[in-house]
């Protein structure tokens, strides 16, 4: 029984630290344990998952917790993007926008190691973002075209909205157009 209580202690430590995003290295090196007793807890723990109804189900909350605090990091990264935009600080607004894809990307990661998320339920999900994105690009061009008047306004914000990488160019637009 103490070997069980063991066990599943150990895979709950791996698990916390997997939604963190640590890496199966890091992992190992805090629990002082080798890399491949991290893989075999993490198979472990999908076995019991794919078995168990219950323990799926604690499983779920924690990936619901561990969405809703990325959904809160992103939030507090976008506020601070624009605060750092509105600031004219538009280096350090671009440092806001690497953050979060990169809170994007540990998310993600994290989801697919816990085995939440499969590759290709993320490519559907890419697909069907973009075709959404690009519809709601056009969508705002059609209505600058439609409504002259709207163009200094929203220009520049679709600038910084859909070609990040053009973030100056959108601030020159703006400040001419101010």
């Amino acid at each position: 029984m103490t070997n069980e209580i063991a066990e599943f202690d150990l895979m709950d430590e791996v698990l916390q630290l997997t939604i963190r995003g640590k890496s199966d290295l890091e992992i190992a090196r805090t629990l002082n344990i080798k890399r491949a007793e991290v893989e075999r807890v993490r198979q472990t723990w999908r076995g019991i998952v794919q078995a168990s109804g219950g323990f799926k189900q604690k499983a779920e909350d924690r990936l619901i917790a561990l969405d809703e605090h990325y959904q809160s990091l992103v939030r507090e990264a976008w506020d601070n993007y624009e605060c750092l935009k509105d600031e004219g600080k538009y280096k350090d607004a671009q440092g806001a926008l690497k953050l979060i894809g990169e809170l994007e990307k540990q998310r993600v990661e994290a989801l697919q190691k816990a085995g939440f998320i499969e590759d290709s339920d993320l490519g559907a999900d890419l697909a069907e973002t973009q075709r959404q994105a690009e519809a709601i690009e056009s969508l705002l061009l059609e209505l600058v075209e439609r409504y002259p008047d709207t163009k200094t306004f929203l220009l520049p914000r679709i600038k910084r909205i859909f070609h990040p990488e053009h973030i100056y160019d959108a601030v020159v637009i703006e400040g001419e157009n101010a």
